[in-house]
């Protein structure tokens, strides 16, 4: 029990830092294998994953089809977050800007990826995903398995 109080402490702190500044894909190279087991460890808590884990979140692998899906129709939801809740945009608006400016549609979904690990609220102001406490490393290895289930 007292595990999960602890989850959830670290969880609140790290929500409160000021997130970092969006870094280019392979600045660090992740992990399959690595990023795996983490997501076994931490994402399965809220996401199921092989068939185990909870169901706050969408399974795994679709809420990978929803991250293809955002990054490929990412000019428009940008547009509408910029249109409809300026202020959230202008908070976000490094990190958003960044994923609009990568033409290349894989590169494009690893700054996505990247982008939501995070800060899961950078272009949904309503997304329920909370901030994992994350080094650049497992989260570039969070991001590679990730990539990997398409």
């Amino acid at each position: 029990m007292w595990k999960h109080a602890v989850a959830s402490v670290c969880l609140l702190v790290a929500a409160c830092e000021e997130p970092p500044p969006p870094r280019a894909p392979g600045e660090i190279v992740g992990s399959v294998e690595f990023g795996g087991k983490l997501a076994r460890q931490r994402c399965v808590i809220c996401h199921k994953i092989d068939d185990r884990g909870g169901i706050v979140g969408p399974v795994m692998t679709e809420a990978v089809k929803l991250a293809v899906d955002r990054s490929r129709t990412f000019e428009a939801i940008a547009a509408d977050l910029k249109a409809k809740r300026p202020a959230d945009y202008e908070k976000k608006r490094v990190r958003i800007e960044a994923v609009l400016a990568e033409p290349d549609p894989e590169r494009r979904l690893t700054l996505w990826l990247d982008a939501h690990l995070v800060d899961p609220q950078f272009d949904n102001p309503m997304s329920r995903m909370t901030v994992l406490p994350l080094t650049d490393q497992e989260r570039a290895d969070l991001v590679r398995w990730l990539m990997s289930l398409r």
